[in-house]
């Protein structure tokens, strides 16, 4: 199955938290070890949430916020979403509860697990979805960055699921904040970014990844081949005639207006064949702070 065993006396057992936390720190000898532990741990669902094999097979909160981070982080943004709506919702719904807190744990058939003078259904660790939507669904992140700014280096990289539409901002210090919005349609796939109110120092970069778009379904996925790639409003790339980079290489789009953009550099095969589905990554580097960033993908249905 390609999960990690608990330990050496005991390699029967698959544990939820070690295996969450292996896919989710990327310690795993590569992504496709990563689809197979996130397909190990959805294989312990129940109709009431994820089980925890270390735990009696009871649904834990805190190794299931581990399980959340995990399927986000092996690319299957549309399995987080899933486990979300699974565990949390039914936390959120289940009538005895108060339906407005999220609990340590309960046991495998839906029962509270922690009674009496130990009741825990309003528990801080079970709040990982919170951060797996910040920082996968909508995408944006802090990252590593050396020299002057680098507290404010962040990266916008969505990860669309079966959603159709997305927004928010994350905070990096008092009145810096970077802002995303996004919406997916058969037609068209819209990113705005608006990092105006981080430092001057700031740099950011812009990710989409149009595999990802609709999920294991795809249900919102075009059926036609990526037709053309516009920033603010400028043309920057298009299918067909007029084209004005190759797959793999880096468009000609400097300095589009007072955005900075380096380039935008298409990997993949967008062009495709026609009736195929989009495939590859656009990405906008040295996003400039004091501005709004749009990116803005058009895909052209036959």
């Amino acid at each position: 199955m390609g999960a990690f065993v608990d330990n050496l006396a005991h390699r029967a057992l698959h544990p939820q938290d070690g295996n969450a936390l292996a896919v989710w720190f990327n310690v795993t000898a590569d992504a496709a070890q990563a689809t197979r532990v996130s397909d190990y741990l959805a294989s312990n669902w129940g109709p009431f949430g994820s089980s925890s094999p270390e735990w009696n097979n009871s649904v834990g909160t805190f190794p299931g916020s581990m399980e959340v981070h995990a399927h986000m982080a092996a690319g299957d943004a549309q399995r987080a979403h899933d486990l979300i709506r699974l565990q949390w919702g039914y936390m959120l719904n289940k009538p005895e509860s108060v339906r407005s807190t999220f609990w340590e744990g309960y046991n495998a058939d839906g029962s509270f697990n922690f009674k009496g003078i130990y009741m825990s259904n309003a528990h801080g660790w079970a709040t990982g979805p919170a951060a797996a939507l910040t920082f996968g669904t909508l995408g944006i992140k802090r990252r590593p960055a050396a020299g002057p700014g680098g507290a404010f280096a962040f990266a916008v990289a969505p990860l669309f699921g079966d959603l159709e539409h997305c927004q928010g901002r994350l905070a990096f210090a008092p009145g810096a904040q970077v802002g995303a919005a996004w919406n997916v349609s058969a037609a068209a796939v819209t990113l705005a970014v608006d990092s105006a109110t981080m430092p001057l120092a700031a740099r950011g970069s812009v990710t989409v990844d149009l595999a990802g778009i609709g999920g294991r379904a795809r249900r919102h996925s075009p059926r036609a081949p990526l037709a053309r790639v516009t920033v603010n409003g400028v043309l920057c790339w298009a299918r067909g005639r007029g084209l004005l980079c190759e797959a793999g290489e880096r468009c000609g789009v400097d300095g589009v207006g007072a955005i900075g953009v380096r380039g935008v550099l298409l990997s993949g095969a967008p062009s495709g064949t026609p009736g195929g589905a989009p495939s590859g990554t656009v990405e906008v580097l040295g996003v400039q702070p004091q501005v709004a960033f749009v990116l803005e993908l058009s895909f052209e249905l036959e």
